[in-house]
């Protein structure tokens, strides 16, 4: 795993009347650093996903990031149990129908709703997409499960940016993505020093590894 100043990556913009304390939300002072991640895309960013809608506070950043951008939104259907045969999702975890993507809504941000539990539901349906931020469950199962069907929809020279890498209280975002980084991404991740914020970056040349399988190496990291 690679790791980089935050100098270099961070893109200012404006970030609005983003509040600076809030429990649950992206820490102001990763925005930046979210943002540059994100253009460190290969391709243009056509297309983007977000996996873990909660209030809706992460597609406001991202539609000023990327004014353009198709923005697409997944989170769990409230109210209803896990899978079987997978454990029940944290309480902490859940939104209810009305604060699901509330503040988005309020702000007038144009994106897609896709409601489901990423351990059981194939997304391949949603098409391919040139970025995807993984932000939802934050225990081992759904990391592994978010950053599959990541690596499954990501079109060749897209990103996948992660949030809470380095969380002292979400340690399993850090622990299952150093596994998949040496076992399958060739050590591309970058982590931006001084953030939760890591990233990788697929190559061009060469598809990314898809689905459980998670086959291949097509690493271009953050150089």
């Amino acid at each position: 795993m690679k790791t980089t100043n935050r100098e270099q990556v961070e893109v200012p913009y404006d970030t609005g009347d983003y509040p600076r304390q809030r429990a649950g939300q992206i820490p102001a002072e990763d925005l930046f650093a979210l943002h540059g991640a994100l253009r460190s895309a290969a391709r243009p960013i056509r297309r983007l996903l977000e996996i873990g809608t909660c209030e809706g506070l992460g597609l406001c950043q991202i539609r000023r990031m990327l004014p353009e951008v198709e923005l697409h939104t997944m989170d769990l259907p409230p109210h209803l149990p896990s899978p079987p045969g997978l454990p029940e999702v944290q309480s902490s975890e859940r939104m209810d129908a009305a604060r699901l993507g509330h503040r988005a809504r309020a702000a007038g941000v144009v994106y897609t709703q896709h409601l489901g539990d990423s351990r059981s539901l194939n997304l391949r349906a949603l098409g391919r997409f040139d970025a995807v931020f993984v932000d939802g469950g934050h225990w081992e199962s759904c990391v592994q499960a978010d950053t599959s069907n990541a690596l499954a929809l990501l079109e060749p020279g897209g990103v996948i940016v992660w949030h809470d890498f380095g969380n002292p209280a979400v340690p399993d975002v850090e622990a299952v993505l150093r596994v998949v980084d040496a076992r399958i991404l060739g050590g591309g991740v970058c982590h931006i020093e001084g953030t939760t914020v890591a990233f990788w970056v697929s190559a061009l040349t060469a598809a990314c590894p898809v689905g459980s399988a998670l086959r291949g190496k097509s690493s271009q990291g953050c150089g």
